[in-house]
């Protein structure tokens, strides 16, 4: 191979590995984004059902805290 081709070949790797990393980077961003709103959600559904039961005891009660 001449050394027009042989830069060409390097180049192209390099332009390959480049696109990995960012293909890499935009996979574990992409994780790492669904995992918080699943983790969100999760804290959300567990203060929802804390919440709601404690809301209707509340509700029910008189405004001096008695049944």
């Amino acid at each position: 191979m001449d050394a027009t081709v042989k830069e060409t070949v390097a180049r192209l790797m390099i332009a390959k590995q480049e696109n990995e990393r960012i293909r890499r980077k935009i996979e574990f961003e992409t994780r790492t984004s669904f995992l918080n709103v699943i983790a969100s959600h999760s804290k959300l559904g567990a203060a929802t059902i804390i919440d709601v039961p404690d809301s209707h005891r509340r509700a029910s009660q008189g405004s001096d805290g008695s049944p």
